[in-house]
């Protein structure tokens, strides 16, 4: 009996399933990877390998340097080891595996029977048993599968969208933590000069007032500025230290290894800053603006897939039957099928509409915020333009000349030690308040880069300066690559 049945799902199972496996087959669906921004374009980043249990795509082996850190190295640093773009590439690559198992159509069923089986009397045995196999498959119509697959694979592509608005993120906020590294170390070096001309200064006032041609107010006078000028170096290396820190973790890093950023501040990449509609053109290289082109897409085809989910699917069984006493066989065929008589998805397709319509508000308030931001990120970069422009061209000139002439009365006679640590005193300020202009200048190149995908350089009339990280950055000062 057990050879025979063996038989017999031989016959009636397997030529049906192995048709089956083939329909069920679903083609791989095209890359939810878009094309990436011009920004950092060239800088490599990290990504998933082609099948999520592989191990990730790294760029080529990037190693924190111990000692001149370029900005070009700091976000290749950023783009092959920061853990929020990683994950991001992760979730490009689950979202890809959803799509295929969404294209797959379902399994068929297999379902063996033995009746009459061990019994009592004349069913005892397997003399009067009746075996019995069925295959049923449901059959999707309405294109069902690919009208899943397509909405999953959409999904997989806006992944892709927030893979690329992170890493532009990452790109702009290590550009931004390296000008504050910059700015830091200049500072700090502004600061480490003026606490030296306190106390230089300190040393002649102490002189001369114990040669008899002063008093101790002067001293006093010496003392308060140089306390204020230890005062402000100290701040200046904790600010070093801290942005040296936030800096670090860019690239997944507890504590820097590096020992100095390179760069010039002093040395801006925009001779010119181009004019605002030239600037707001270029809004649609913004990923969070380019995603809403799939986004529309997305809605359209989940209101389609609604659409195909009213049409009831049908149910096809096939199956054979043997009885043991007589040796024959009889054979079954089926269909089944749901009748749309209240439920006809209404509710699904009513929400998908609705979707719809909401994506053409939900584009227009995205396109709104990001002019908004734009606008607010262009003024910063236009007023430190002209601040750091004025500080260079007539402040600083002026405070020098200031030291310049304190020194000559002083040498004189003309003029006290004091009047001296005053002018040195107006000098720091203004070197401090141009440190600031530059890196909100830097700061704000970096905000309207990220707000519209390209660097800001290639839009002014002067064209940019030549930056190897390939954007509108501080001027590198080393040769590493």
């Amino acid at each position: 009996m057990h050879g025979k049945l063996v038989r017999f799902l031989r016959s009636s199972v397997a030529a049906p399933l192995t048709a089956l496996a083939a329909v069920g087959c679903a083609a791989r669906d095209a890359s939810p990877w878009p094309e990436p921004s011009a920004l950092g374009r060239e800088i490599p980043a990290v990504r998933p390998a082609g099948e999520a249990f592989q191990a990730a795509e790294r760029p080529p082996a990037v190693e924190e340097p111990v000692g001149h850190l370029t900005l070009r190295r700091a976000l290749a640093l950023a783009l092959a080891r920061n853990p929020a773009l990683s994950a991001a590439s992760w979730a490009v690559r689950a979202a890809d595996g959803v799509a295929v198992q969404e294209g797959l159509v379902p399994n068929p069923e297999v379902r063996v029977t033995v009746d009459d089986l061990g019994g009592t009397g004349e069913l005892e045995g397997t003399r009067f048993s009746e075996q019995t196999v069925r295959l049923s498959q449901v059959i999707e119509l309405g294109d069902k599968a690919g009208k899943r697959r397509r909405t999953a694979r959409l999904e997989a592509a806006l992944c892709g969208w927030d893979y690329e608005a992170i890493r532009l993120d990452v790109l702009t906020e290590t550009t931004k933590a390296f000008v504050a590294v910059l700015a830091a170390q200049k500072r700090l070096a502004a600061a480490e000069e003026m606490c030296e001309q306190a106390a230089f200064v300190l040393s002649l006032v102490t002189r001369r007032v114990q040669g008899g041609a002063g008093s101790d107010l002067e001293v006093d006078e010496a003392k308060i500025e140089l306390g204020t000028s230890r005062v402000d170096l100290e701040q200046a290396k904790q600010a070093l230290d801290a942005a040296r820190g936030v800096l670090a973790s860019r690239w997944d890093e507890q504590a820097p290894r590096f020992r100095e950023a390179a760069g010039n501040l002093e040395d801006a990449p925009l001779a010119e800053i181009p004019p605002w509609e030239r600037v707001l053109a270029r809004i649609e290289g913004n990923p969070d603006v380019r995603r809403w082109e799939t986004e529309v897409q997305v809605r359209r085809a989940a209101l389609d897939r609604e659409k195909a989910a009213s049409v009831p699917d049908v149910r096809v069984l096939v199956g054979g039957r043997r009885e043991e006493e007589t040796g024959d066989y009889g054979y079954l065929f089926a269909l089944e099928m749901s009748l749309p008589v209240f439920d006809r998805n209404q509710g699904g397709i009513r929400e998908a509409r609705a979707n719809c319509t909401q994506a053409g508000y939900d584009h227009r308030a995205a396109v709104l915020l990001t002019v908004a931001a734009l606008r607010e990120a262009y003024k910063g970069l236009a007023g430190s333009h002209k601040e750091a422009a004025l500080l260079r061209g007539e402040v600083l000139p002026a405070a020098r000349r200031a030291v310049a002439a304190s020194r000559r009365g002083l040498d004189g006679g003309a003029l006290t030690d004091l009047q001296l640590l005053k002018a040195h005193r107006a000098l720091f300020k203004a070197r401090i308040r141009q440190i600031d202009a530059l890196e909100v200048f830097h700061v704000s190149v970096a905000d309207v880069e990220r707000l519209i995908g390209q660097p800001v350089g290639t839009l002014s009339a002067s064209g940019p300066r030549d930056s190897p990280s390939g954007r509108s950055a501080p001027v590198e000062t080393s040769g590493e690559p």
